[in-house]
């Protein structure tokens, strides 16, 4: 089949307008978008604002709306044709927004998160893992229901109570609902509140300081768009988590969703996934990672393998809340899924797999609010975000919100043997900053290896195959995994300069 090049779709540039349709053709389109109007997708877009302004100078309201469905129902139909394996539809909340007015909401992570503490990198999946019948955790006992961010840049705060509400309640066979609220409102060490944050970062501060209830401490910012003031008189119960451990690659990320769920980085600021419905999404524009999720499973559906997703942006989205993405493409994943994963350690307990068959619909209610999508809503408009904070997590988050989080790490690494046996490598403590003390010279880069490879190699060791690894593993991260990991920097002296997520 001819690829089709996904990322130049825009509303203002496609097909025939709605204008220059026949009176009759006119008509259907607005009877269409008027039971759109009154379907959930609708209403959510009404609650949330995800409708046109008129201002002066536009084509009136009606016609506006008329023109933004009629682009988007052609945009649909190019995507059904690129993406076979999965189906789209115009029957989302989204369906009135300007390509601008999505991007606003849509880009709720900051910027790409570097990896910080535990380490597992694999790469390419291995036989054995392609032949596996597959997880799906969104049926388990210990899933939360789907949630929505509404107008907040909050998506790294919801992946992250996700993944932890799921961890805790394997090490205790309780379900508990955390507050996204706290963490938008008072993690300063792991995020911007509504401007974005570090899924990574936000499971290290719940596990340190502990948790708010989702009841203590309700999740308002989806509504005021707004951080908010952080309630530090919330009550915070101690969690069964150990510090967060970081994943890249595609078999790594699988082999973490036997046991866990996993937070990961996306690109869905695009057609793809505003106008996702079901199935297998087997293309993706390809561009930086602007959201945060929740990997929930994998498995094979009408022959094509994939990874399975829980957003947060409402059940009236996608496949009730989820999304299945092609597994097996190796790099980045499909829309970076495999760039960046994290989940919690577990402290006592034992996670089992489900033996339910998949579904999509949640096991629990979502608790307040709910119905709307995730990240900075388009009306009123959001501020973009800010300089990222700092990519090294600190020891000990404070409930209080300041201006900065630290720019120093406050542990060292450890030469002493991790908690879990290679290739694992899990360490308490961030990679350290440059110091005066000498550092063991770096692994010297072979030149036949180098010719392929721009960036840090990892060789084959303990049975994993050798890889080039994401730009994410910089120069300076490079140089500190050669004494675990015998890395090799092969790329040239420019350092990479992590960014955060909404």
């Amino acid at each position: 089949m001819k690829s089709i090049n996904i990322a130049a779709f825009c509303l203002c540039t496609v097909g025939t307008s709605a204008l220059q349709l026949s009176t009759s053709d006119r008509q259907a389109l607005q009877t269409e978008l008027e039971a759109w109007k009154r379907s959930a997708a609708g209403k959510a877009a009404a609650e949330h604002g995800y409708v046109p302004k008129t201002e002066s100078g536009e084509l009136g309201g009606k016609t506006l709306e008329l023109e933004r469905f009629a682009a988007t129902k052609r945009v649909v139909a190019q995507l059904n044709l690129a993406n076979p394996h999965a189906t789209f539809t115009e029957k989302n909340p989204f369906a009135l927004l300007s390509d601008d007015e999505f991007a606003r909401f849509a880009t709720g992570l900051g910027n790409a998160t570097t990896p910080a503490r535990a380490l597992l990198i694999d790469g390419q999946l291995t036989p054995l893992q392609r032949a596996a019948t597959g997880v799906d955790w969104s049926t388990d006992a210990c899933m939360s229901g789907v949630r929505d961010q509404g107008g907040c840049g909050s998506c790294w705060a919801f992946a992250s109570v996700g993944a932890a509400e799921f961890a805790h309640c394997k090490a205790t066979g309780a379900l508990a609902t955390f507050s996204e609220q706290q963490l938008v409102s008072c993690a300063s060490s792991a995020g911007y509140g509504c401007q974005g944050g570090w899924p990574n970062k936000a499971l290290d501060y719940l596990a340190s300081t502990g948790a708010c209830s989702g009841t203590s401490y309700p999740y308002a910012s989806g509504n005021s768009r707004a951080s908010g003031q952080c309630d530090s008189g919330c009550t915070k119960a101690p969690l069964r988590l150990g510090a967060s451990v970081t994943i890249s690659g595609e078999s790594a990320l699988q082999s973490a969703l036997e046991k866990h769920v996993v937070t990961v980085t996306v690109e869905a600021n695009n057609a793809v996934w505003r106008n996702y419905k079901s199935g297998v999404v087997t293309q993706c524009p390809g561009a930086s990672s602007d959201h945060a999720v929740v990997a929930v499973g994998y498995g094979s559906e009408n022959g094509v393998d994939f990874f399975k997703i829980k957003n947060s942006w409402g059940g009236a989205w996608g496949d009730a809340g989820y999304m299945k993405l092609q597994r097996g493409v190796g790099g980045k994943g499909m829309c970076n899924l495999a760039a960046n994963g994290a989940y919690p350690q577990i402290n006592g307990g034992a996670s089992s797999r489900t033996t339910h068959k998949p579904t999509h619909k949640p096991t629990h209610k979502p608790h307040a609010p709910s119905k709307a999508p995730c990240t900075p809503s388009p009306a009123p408009y959001t501020p973009a975000p800010t300089e990222a904070p700092s990519s090294i997590p600190t020891e000990a988050p404070s409930d209080d919100p300041s201006e900065d989080p630290s720019e120093d790490p406050t542990e060292t690494p450890s030469d002493g043997p991790t908690d879990e046996p290679l290739p694992d490598w899990p360490t308490d403590s961030p990679y350290p900053q440059p110091s005066s003390a000498p550092t063991p010279a770096p692994t010297p880069a072979p030149t036949t290896l180098c010719e392929t490879c721009k960036r840090c190699w990892a060789p084959e060791t303990a049975g994993r195959q050798g890889i080039c690894l994401s730009a994410d593993y910089d120069k300076k991260y490079c140089l500190y995994l050669t004494k675990k990991l015998h890395t090799v920097w092969c790329g040239d002296d420019d350092l990479y300069s992590g960014k955060a997520l909404h």
